[in-house]
């Protein structure tokens, strides 16, 4: 949860500095990204520790790096596929929520 909470974080402060767009292009991107090197820079090292925590070295965690970037790439190809459909809707309905209940700036 944690992971996920530092990637809403984050498109959160890219998209008030201007720096990710309101695109599905732009979004599946920084899915993408954000799939594989922060959730997969957090919870791969995260089950190295829970499950190697006396005899942690380098190796250790390379080998989780690299046994855990299938499933980051299965996650970022799922993200893209996701966000390509199914942004769209949904920012309009976020922008629908802010407009109703007045939480437009």
């Amino acid at each position: 949860m944690f992971s996920m909470g530092i990637i809403g974080f984050l498109a959160g402060i890219l998209f008030r500095k201007g720096l990710l767009r309101r695109s599905r292009g732009s979004l599946a991107t920084f899915g993408a990204f954000a799939a594989v090197i922060i959730y997969g820079g957090i919870m791969n090292p995260a089950s190295a520790i829970m499950y190697h925590s006396e005899g942690l070295n380098g190796k250790i965690l390379l080998a989780y790096y690299v046994s855990g970037l299938p499933m980051d790439l299965v996650h970022a190809a799922a993200t893209v596929v996701f966000l390509l459909i199914a942004a769209e809707p949904m920012l309009e309905k976020l922008d629908r929520i802010k407009s109703k209940y007045g939480l437009v700036e």
